[in-house]
This record gives C-alpha cells, structure tokens and sequence, in this order.
C-alpha cells in the first residue's frame, strides 16, 4: 500500500544502454592453405595529421566526462567474478563519491559507478576470442586448415547515464572496433 501512495521517481530521463544489445565487431576466418601466404582482412588503423593538437585536447576532455554504468556479471561459470580490474595508464578507475574522484583498482560488478569515460573504454574493449579450427580436405595433396574466431566481451556493462549526446555513438564506435 506503502507502494501506490509513494511511487519511485526515475532519477534519469533516458533509457539506460547495454552493451550487449550493441553489435560487436567479429574477426574474419583465417585461411591456411598450403603454400599460400596467411591472410585475413583486419584494417590498419591511419591518423590524419589536421588539426590533430585541437582534436586530441576534445577527445581528452571527452574521455574525462563522467558515465553512470553498472557492470554486469560475465557468462564464465569457471570463473566468476566479483570485481574487474581497470586501469588507464597505470591508474585504477576513478570512481565519484561524495563529489570526489576516488581511485579504485577493481571496480565492483553489480552497483551503479560513476566513473571517467576513459575507463568505460578500457571495459568496452576487453574482449576474448574462442578459436575452433578446422581442416577441410584432410585426406587430399593440399589440406586447408580454417580457423574461425568468436570474440565475446569480457565484461558487459549498461550504461545507466551518459550526460553527452555524442556518448551512444561514440560506444558503439568503440564496441565495433577490432583494436
């Protein structure tokens, strides 16, 4: 009864993202043909020399913002987990509390966390890749071995409030990107 007189106000507008509704970039098979040379398709990364000073100081006051998330519990049962650890440069996560940036080495998995953007990319990135091979052709001259890989993120986290409108893409960004 207490319920219905009293009714819980949502403290942010908008609805919280998580990042496995998000599509994640996949590696291409790898083909090992006899006497082929190894190839698969990952991008090299190229930097644009203009006005490279002005949008380095943007990206570093972006990636200082702060993101409400909470990280959810990863699927390994072998292995489960009650904090990650998360560290830019040598610096544990910095966590707000009480108006306060708080260094943190592990961040609980679980609580709502205030933290610096920076951090929320070192989360989004951490990713494993399961390996299968298989050898088509085995009993022919020329075997070929195709080795397929499944990446999966480590530590998938919702993303409760982003106060930066360029926030949502800019995840997906980092979500689809192989490095």
């Amino acid at each position: 009864m207490d319920a219905a007189n009293n009714p819980v106000k949502r403290q942010y507008n908008r609805k919280e993202v998580h990042t496995s509704d998000m599509p994640m970039a996949q590696k291409e098979d790898i083909s090992m043909e006899f006497d082929k040379p190894l190839s698969h398709g990952e991008p090299l990364v190229h930097l644009a020399a203009e006005n490279v000073q002005s949008q380095y100081l943007e990206q570093l006051a972006f990636m200082e913002e702060p993101v409400t998330i909470m990280i959810s519990e990863n699927s390994r049962s072998d292995f489960p987990e009650t904090h990650v650890s998360c560290h830019v440069n040598g610096k544990g996560a910095e966590v707000l509390m009480d108006g306060k940036w708080v260094e943190f080495g592990w961040l609980p998995i679980g609580p709502q966390l205030v933290v610096k953007r920076k951090y929320v990319e070192v989360l989004a990135r951490s990713r494993s890749d399961a390996i299968s091979t298989k050898v088509e052709g085995e009993d022919s001259e020329h075997p070929r071995n195709m080795t397929s890989r499944k990446t999966r993120e480590n530590y998938p986290l919702s993303i409760i409030y982003d106060a930066n409108p360029r926030g949502l893409q800019w995840l997906a960004a980092v979500r689809f990107n192989h490095a």
